[in-house]
């Protein structure tokens, strides 16, 4: 999914081979990186989820990391997990991401 301001990438998308279990977003700029991170914990909070933001991945668990790839560029690091209770987690957060997206397309 990408429009001028947002790209949810996973790796399989740049070279089928790669088999992560990791989904990327990147925003155009840090000012959109913030609003972003805001609409998703607001938006997550509506639904009283609450997904660990830290550096250190399990894949039990849903999990997100913000990555600072340079002074100009952040990346969020999702890690989906792999256990049947978070799945409506799961759907909630890509519901949040494109939420988002659609609100920056108008």
């Amino acid at each position: 999914m990408k429009n001028s301001h947002l790209e949810v990438i996973h790796p399989s998308l740049l070279n089928q081979k790669y088999k992560s279990p990791f989904l990327f977003v990147r925003t155009e700029n840090n000012n959109y990186f913030r609003e972003f991170m805001k609409h998703i914990y607001s938006y997550l909070e509506k639904y009283h989820i609450f997904i660990p933001t830290r550096n250190s991945f399990g894949f039990r668990n849903i999990s997100m990391e913000v990555v600072q790839m340079n002074k100009n560029d952040n990346l969020l690091k999702i890690a989906p997990g792999k256990i049947n209770e978070i799945k409506q987690q799961q759907h909630i957060l890509i519901e949040g991401i494109m939420e988002f997206n659609k609100k920056l397309g108008s």
